[in-house]
This record gives structure tokens, C-alpha cells and sequence, in this order.
């Protein structure tokens, strides 16, 4: 789980970096992770989606700042970014003893193998992907949505067990999403679907914030002094927000016995609304 942990850090970081640049959006950002591991035909794919409203809070946390409507960040410099992000903290992980590599990659334990192909991975172009949802925002979160307990294939992809062969439907994107039926040992299906099977306690989705301390510096602003912003700013409207109901509210309706009190601004809790239980 190393690497999977890597690209979430690693496609996180590049983000809340890029949008606070001063040539890009110049806003703190937030983003919702989600780990895919597989591709059609069950071999290993792992790639992450990230879900980010179309802004930010600008760097003092004063306004909201909207993203052109047909551009949110340029995809060249996210590559970058995430190019360099992800090699160097693959390499600190190699470094630290914190990579494995068996098989067919086992040479890369030797360490002037493996500066080799870090260099390797630095030379080609990565693939960052950044497109307004087709159907829409409702659409990919729903997409996503259906993944968080869904694994690798499902039974309606099966088509036959016979002769110690598994046979299964797949879309073929690269032949514009043909339907084709792949047929394969019994114990090549079980290691392509057992790769896709997270450790226990492992997790395959992901909340970031610019505001998270999870986000090391340079690429987050100070935790203490934004939440501190935070909430003197939401403070303020939740105050408006009091004042304008309780003067909607009869004399008679107001209350005056004691009410409890927050426990970090110290202000009384207000009851807009109780959904019913």
C-alpha cells in the first residue's frame, strides 16, 4: 500500500500547490481522493479520481474564488508537479527502506539500478486528466459513489467456469469500448482479483483540504492561523445568523433559560433545526 498511499499524497499535494500559485487560481482548495486499482480486464490500473468544487477560498480566506468556467487548472503543469512529487518521494521511500520490490523488479533494490529508472520515469511525459464531469457533478459523484463497496468485477461480468477457465466481459477502450470476452486460468483470475483486495484498515477514498495538517509545508498554509481565521469569520455569520432569527421568533417563543455553551469559542449554541430522529 506504499505506492497507493504515495499517489494520494502525491496527486493531493499537486493540487493544492498548483491552485495557490500566483499564475493559477490563486485559492486554497480542497479535493475528495478515490482509489482505483483495476482496469477492465482486472489487471492492476491504479489510478486516482479526484473530485474539486470548481474554486477556492482565496489565501486570506476572505472570498470565494471561482474557476474560469470551461478551465480550472492547466494539465501540463499538473503533470510536472505530480512528476516530480511522486519520484522524489518514491525515491525518500527506497531510500528509508520502505519499498519492496520482488520478481521481475527485484533488480531495482540495487541502488544505481534504481536511480536509473528514476530517471527513467522523470524522461516521459506523465498523464494528469482534468475535465469537467460529462453528466455533470451529480453524475461523477454518483459514479464514484458506487465504488466505495464495489470490487474489481462483478457477477453480471462472469460468463463461464469450465475446464479450470474463468471467462469474463470486458470493454476494450483502446478499440472504442468494444465488449470482448476474456478467458483465463482459474489462478490468473484469482491473483488478478486478489490484487485489488485492500489490506485490512486500508482505506481507497480521500478528504483533502489546504487547511488539513495531514499536508506537510510548503503546500499548506499556516493550520494554526487559518483555523483561527476560520473561525472568527464563520463566527461572525453564525452571530448574523442568531440575530436574524431570533428577531423572526415571538417574544413568547424566545428562550430564556440557560443554553450550553461551544466549547472552543465559547459562544451559546443556537438550534436552527432538529431533523426529526
Amino acid at each position: 500500500m506504499a505506492l497507493s498511499y504515495l499517489l494520494f499524497r502525491a496527486s493531493a499535494a499537486t493540487m493544492l500547490e498548483v491552485a495557490r500559485d500566483p499564475k493559477h487560481l490563486v485559492a486554497d482548495i480542497g479535493l475528495l481522493s478515490m482509489l482505483h486499482t483495476w482496469g477492465q480486464n482486472l489487471q492492476h490500473h491504479p489510478h486516482v479520481h479526484c473530485v474539486v468544487p470548481a474554486g477556492g477560498l482565496s489565501l486570506d480566506g476572505s472570498r470565494w474564488v471561482a474557476a474560469a468556467s470551461r478551465f480550472f487548472l492547466p494539465v501540463r503543469v499538473l503533470s510536472r508537479v505530480f512528476r516530480g512529487k511522486f519520484t522524489a518521494e518514491l525515491k525518500q521511500l527506497m531510500v528509508q527502506d520502505k519499498l519492496q520490490v520482488h520478481g521481475s523488479l527485484k533488480e531495482l533494490a540495487a541502488p544505481e539500478r534504481f536511480q536509473r529508472f528514476l530517471r527513467q520515469l522523470f524522461s516521459k511525459d506523465w498523464v494528469v486528466y482534468a475535465k469537467p464531469p460529462f453528466g455533470g457533478a451529480e453524475h461523477v459523484l454518483n459514479y464514484l459513489a458506487r465504488y466505495t463497496h464495489r470490487v474489481a468485477i462483478s457477477n453480471h461480468r462472469l460468463v463461464s467456469f469450465k475446464d479450470d477457465s474463468v471467462s469474463f466481459r470486458w470493454k476494450d477502450y483502446a478499440a472504442g469500448s468494444k465488449q470482448k470476452v476474456k478467458t483465463v486460468s482459474a489462478n490468473e483470475f484469482l491473483r488478478r482479483f486478489l490484487i485489488h483486495v485492500l489490506p485490512k484498515g486500508a482505506s481507497f477514498a480521500s478528504v483533502t483540504s489546504a487547511f488539513s495538517p495531514t499536508v506537510n509545508r510548503p503546500y499548506r498554509c499556516c493550520v494554526a492561523a487559518s483555523c483561527s481565521r476560520a473561525l472568527r469569520h464563520h463566527n461572525s455569520l453564525l452571530q448574523q445568523l442568531r440575530s436574524s432569527v431570533r428577531s423572526a421568533q415571538s417574544p413568547a417563543r424566545r428562550r430564556t433559560d440557560h443554553q450550553p455553551s461551544a466549547p472552543l469559542c465559547t459562544d451559546q449554541h443556537l438550534t436552527v433545526h432538529a431533523p426529526p430522529r
